[in-house]
């Protein structure tokens, strides 16, 4: 008898438990959409054509500095590692250690990776590419994560979209990574 009341007990907190989580992650995702809807309408005109065929993300921060991969996403080229102070606001170090491995010349001049680099950290994002389409890919969110944003240079009828990950019709001319 004991045991019975014993289970039904653990029994009704897994369910308690359970309901929470669901309210949770409910409030989660109505949190992080009210965020995405925020994004997309600050940045739902902005030209992006300057990172054309260009990829930048943020691979590290702390409190002195700021990781960046820095790629030129066609031919799936190495990146370059650039790292840049945030106490004395400029690049401190671009390794190439990525290229050499791989016998790639470099793709960049050290003028292109700080302008790029220039551009990028006027935008608080954590990730942004754009392809040969000015189609734009961004996470405005999470370091280490792809982007989890899709902004089609022209809009289009499709409901999802397949350009690496897959991404679903969200509003206008932008769609939302699965």
């Amino acid at each position: 008898m004991i045991m019975i009341k014993v289970l039904s007990i653990l029994l009704q907190a897994f369910v308690l438990f359970s309901c929470n989580q669901n309210s949770n992650d409910n409030n989660f995702i109505k949190k992080r959409m009210s965020e995405i809807d925020i994004f997309i309408a600050k940045y739902s005109d902005t030209d992006f054509s300057e990172f054309k065929n260009s990829f930048i993300a943020i691979r590290q921060k702390d409190r002195n500095e700021v990781i960046y991969l820095v790629q030129r996403p066609e031919n799936n080229l190495p990146v370059y590692f650039v790292t840049y102070d945030l106490q004395k606001k400029n690049i401190t170090d671009i390794n190439r250690s990525m290229l050499e491995k791989n016998g790639v010349e470099d793709y960049y001049t050290d003028e292109d990776i700080v302008n790029l680099v220039n551009l990028f950290r006027k935008y608080d994002f954590a990730l942004l590419q754009v392809d040969n389409d000015n189609n734009v890919f961004i996470n405005p969110f999470e370091i280490n994560s792809p982007a989890i944003l899709l902004r089609l240079n022209s809009e289009t009828n499709e409901k999802t979209i397949k350009k690496g990950y897959v991404y679903t019709h969200y509003k206008n001319n932008w769609y939302v990574r699965k």
